[in-house]
């Protein structure tokens, strides 16, 4: 599929699976027919690469981050932004859309209201810079990725070691750090 000049990553399907966006290198984010292998939406979110995307489960909101340190919240109907967060890198929505976590400036993950974007919870004891933030797919559970603890959740929700020990995670509903 011709669209970004430089290379593709990272990749996030919708819910329904009959779309997938693409971020790259040129900041733009790129929404395909699955199908027909054709552009049908493109948001320019960045002047840098996006390196995450995350889309609630009802495909109204996106939330890309990236090399420019901001978190940006767009409505995807009218690819207008809704607001832009000073972050480190990462965003990642809760499955039920309600909660939006991000690294911060100082690296540590903020839980926010999805909606009025209020701190909800702010979460320390990783032991290496979050480069990226994984939710379970029940929500309960929440994980910082690094280029140390490389991590990745099963189909059940159980946490899978990559190249790596998991360290820390939190219980989304009492932030609390789990020792791993």
């Amino acid at each position: 599929m011709p669209g970004h000049k430089e290379g593709v990553a990272p990749l996030l399907f919708t819910a329904t699976g009959d779309q997938v966006l693409s971020g790259g290198p040129d900041g733009c984010v790129r929404f395909w027919s699955v199908r027909a292998g054709k552009e049908l939406n493109r948001i320019d979110a960045s002047r840098d690469w996006n390196t995450h995307l995350s889309l609630t489960l009802d495909g109204k909101t996106l939330a890309t981050s990236g090399n420019d340190h901001t978190v940006r919240l767009w409505e995807v109907a009218t690819a207008k932004e809704r607001t832009a967060l000073p972050a480190r890198d990462g965003a990642c929505f809760s499955p039920d859309g309600k909660r939006l976590a991000v690294v911060t400036p100082t690296h540590r993950i903020k839980l926010l209201d999805a909606d009025t974007l209020e701190t909800r919870a702010v979460l320390v004891g990783h032991t290496d810079t979050p480069d990226g933030i994984c939710l379970s797919a029940d929500g309960r559970l929440l994980h910082p990725l690094t280029r140390t603890e490389p991590f990745a959740y099963g189909t059940r929700g159980a946490a899978i070691r990559w190249r790596s020990t998991i360290t820390a995670a939190w219980f989304v509903s009492q932030p609390r750090p789990i020792r791993m």
